[in-house]
């Protein structure tokens, strides 16, 4: 779901505008479970690793290379 924060108010974009934040629900089926908490973790571990649009091409050549800290 699409949305756009306002100063006191969220409101939904119209067609064809740009939005400043997308509201993800779980999923309902059972085979994707807790889909939100499993997207905000990847999203997280990219971080720590420093993977930006930027640099992505080259990021997994070898998992042996990347230490969690």
């Amino acid at each position: 779901m699409l949305i756009d924060l306002g100063e006191d108010e969220i409101y939904e974009p119209e067609a064809g505008t740009s939005s400043t934040y997308i509201l993800k629900p779980n999923h309902p089926g059972p085979d994707y479970p807790a889909s939100v908490m499993n997207e905000y973790s990847i999203m997280w571990f990219a971080g720590e690793m420093v993977i930006t649009p930027e640099n992505r091409s080259g990021a997994f050549k070898k998992w042996e290379d990347y230490r969690c800290s």
